[in-house]
């Protein structure tokens, strides 16, 4: 079950045409989101420990409906909007340390490096505290005024004769794509070597990502089809940057903290050795990630709308 989800999530939107009315549409793609996000958000919260991919998803499917409330923004209730992605930015911070934790575990404990018993069972019982607020976010879904109730009272509240709610998604699409192709097109990064704008990048190329798949269908199927696979590369690379620094971070972290000489040296060791391979990582990338690539992958999403230079866009 959660396989398929996980599969399901991570491809286009059943249902949706160019001739639908968006508040069809919206309704679609929100309780298609919301399955994801409760049923990930539980496995999170019970079963963690059995698979840590679990957490992984959880913070994919909330992203991944916050790009759907973004799209659809102009045809929801503000009120209603506003609180649920408070909703779904609490799951998102709560899901993060643990996350973070998790991707730690596997690059460096879980490397065979020579990592001590006591740095295993430190990060382990860190990584139990990170659970807790998982476990509460559980907890509040489920009530009067969790995170489901507020979606069905939202999707409640779209007005038949809202203009926007009541346009084509094959009009709407055109709009919504521009707009991430032009935060994506901004976010790029001058330096590869700053990690800060290298991991915003990162989050545009995701928003990027998500709105094609749920905006496909407006769209010709062999173009969105060149256009992916270029997107999704680019984000797992970024994502193997990103998985680096945050090793990194908690070493530096941990070295700070440690009481003992011969565990600070340790961690020092660690943190030179993935500083080492993060330096491999950026080096790997800023020689895939070419003006060619590029470019080949702007004419891809130009070919989408129709848009000639993302900063000529008209807004």
């Amino acid at each position: 079950m959660s396989e398929v989800i996980a599969r399901n999530q991570n491809r286009w939107m059943n249902g949706i045409k160019r001739d639908t009315l968006v508040r069809d549409a919206v309704r679609l793609t929100l309780q298609h989101q919301l399955t994801a996000v409760l049923h990930f958000l539980s496995l999170a919260a019970e079963k963690s420990c059995d698979d840590a991919e679990y957490v992984h998803h959880l913070r994919v499917s909330v992203r991944r409906m916050g790009t759907a409330l973004r799209i659809y923004r102009r045809a929801l209730p503000k009120k209603e909007l506003s609180s649920i992605r408070k909703k779904l930015e609490t799951i998102r911070r709560a899901a993060g340390k643990a996350r973070d934790l998790d991707v730690f575990l596997e690059h460096v404990i879980g490397t065979g490096t020579g990592s001590s018993n006591s740095l295993a069972a430190q990060i382990k019982h860190q990584r139990e505290k990170a659970q807790r607020p998982i476990v509460r976010c559980f907890v509040k879904a489920g009530r009067k005024k969790g995170l489901k109730n507020r979606l069905f009272k939202l999707l409640a509240r779209i007005q038949k004769n809202n203009e926007s709610a009541s346009r084509l998604v094959g009009v709407w699409a055109k709009k919504q794509l521009r707009d991430a192709i032009k935060r994506f097109y901004h976010a790029r990064p001058s330096d590869i070597n700053d990690l800060r704008s290298v991991h915003c990048f990162r989050i545009r190329t995701k928003e990027l990502r998500y709105t094609i798949e749920l905006l496909d269908a407006a769209f010709p199927v062999e173009r969105t089809c060149s256009v992916f696979p270029l997107v999704e590369t680019l984000q797992q690379r970024l994502g193997d940057i990103n998985d680096r620094a945050v090793t990194i971070s908690i070493l530096n972290e941990l070295s700070v903290t440690a009481s003992k000489r011969r565990d600070r040296i340790k961690l020092k060791q660690k943190q030179t050795r993935e500083t080492n391979r993060l330096e491999k990582t950026l080096a790997s990338f800023q020689k895939w990630w070419t003006h060619k690539r590029q470019d080949k992958l702007f004419n891809s999403l130009r070919r989408l709308t129709k848009i000639t230079h993302p900063s000529g866009m008209g807004y």
